[in-house]
């Protein structure tokens, strides 16, 4: 086989990926770890607008308590709160359903009405200003709280307190697409260092060099390689944290067109998050395994074809359904290049070989 086929190998040559590269993959991974939650519609309960004309903060709102707490602003016992702002109402564990919360069915105002304060499942959000100027938040339990009365006319009685339908700082809720569970659609960026020129013998004794480059396609092989991929995933527990599917796309990579064909797996965390806390976004693990197809070489279909790989991401929520997603991970690969053409005496597996590859991996992309 030698004497058709020239591999220059560079044995001193460390294979490792460059430090500078890995920590740019890490930078770009984990940009936004520091950032929470906040679509369009799902503003923090936390994040009340205050203007300073508006009745110059002057309270309209007394929370009266069942129980005594400690206030924030005289670091005493205190029976009741005055706040300018209205309180907001922040259930406990509501249900959602495609993306809105359910409010058991009903509406709610009506959910609302059926039941006096301390009777509702959750928290009374109060922001209020202090005669200091500082400010302060509470949410105090429900069952905690007598009466909520507004003073709005000095020369009328106070009025009870009317919720609005609370604020949601999450609405993300993950039910897949289509009959998945969970979609992904990802590009893919990986980087395995610089590869070994290859020279194919010719019918006429020639040989011809594929040197490697920074971005290339050919059976040179390059540094960068890219691509497209899409998993479809299903639950395999109730609470969705570990899923199970598909992986599969187009990889141009070493003078052919490879189609990925495997299992793909998720760890999810964070998978029902809080409605009304402050982080909807969500880590995850993800591994995949199978084998790389082409209908260009005519390589035997067979383990010499293997590619594997893990990684960690990180899904950010853009909508009530829809994620931007960033992982990393490392991934061996294993592709049968082209084939020689010269020599008829050289025939069936003798034909091919395999370039190994061992690279890091960026992918980012959307998730459903």
């Amino acid at each position: 086989m030698s004497r058709f086929l020239t591999v220059l190998k560079n044995s001193s040559e460390k294979r490792d990926l460059p430090k500078y590269f890995l920590f740019s993959v890490i930078s770009v991974a984990f940009l936004f770890l520091g950032t929470s939650c906040s679509t369009v519609d799902c503003p923090s309960c936390k994040e009340q607008k205050r203007e300073s004309s508006d009745h110059n903060n002057k309270p309209r709102w007394n929370v009266a308590l069942n129980t005594k707490i400690i206030g924030q602003c005289t670091d005493t016992e205190i029976m009741s709160i005055e706040t300018d702002l209205k309180p907001v109402f922040k259930p406990m564990g509501p249900k959602t359903k495609n993306g809105k919360i359910d409010w058991d069915g009903k509406s709610f105002g009506d959910y609302f009405k059926e039941r006096p304060i301390s009777k509702l499942e959750g928290k009374i959000v109060i922001n209020t200003v202090c005669p200091n100027g500082s400010t302060s938040f509470y949410e105090i339990p429900a069952s905690n709280v007598l009466e909520i009365t507004e003073k709005s006319d000095p020369l009328q009685p106070p009025v009870p307190w009317v919720a609005d339908e609370p604020c949601v700082c999450c609405c993300r809720d993950r039910n897949g697409l289509w009959f998945f569970d969970k979609l992904e659609l990802r590009i893919m960026a990986g980087y395995r260092g610089k590869q070994d020129t290859v020279r194919y013998s010719q019918p006429n004794g020639e040989v011809v060099s594929y040197p490697p480059k920074f971005i290339n396609f050919d059976r040179g092989g390059s540094n960068l390689v890219f691509g497209f991929e899409i998993a479809g995933l299903w639950n395999l527990s109730q609470s969705r944290t570990f899923q199970l599917g598909f992986l599969t796309g187009v990889w141009p990579v070493d003078g052919s067109i490879f189609v990925p064909v495997g299992a793909h797996g998720r760890i999810n965390f964070n998978q029902k998050p809080d409605p009304w806390g402050s982080n909807c976004n969500a880590f995850f693990f993800y591994g995949d395994l199978g084998l790389a197809l082409d209908f260009q070489t005519g390589a035997p279909i067979d383990f010499n074809r293997l590619f594997w790989g893990l990684g960690v991401g990180y899904d950010m929520a853009i909508t009530c359904g829809l994620d931007f997603s960033v992982d990393v991970g490392f991934r061996q690969m294993k592709l049968p290049l082209p084939p020689i053409e010269c020599c008829p005496d050289v025939t069936g597996s003798d034909r091919f070989f395999y370039r190994l590859s061992k690279m890091g991996v960026l992918r980012f992309g959307l998730t459903f």
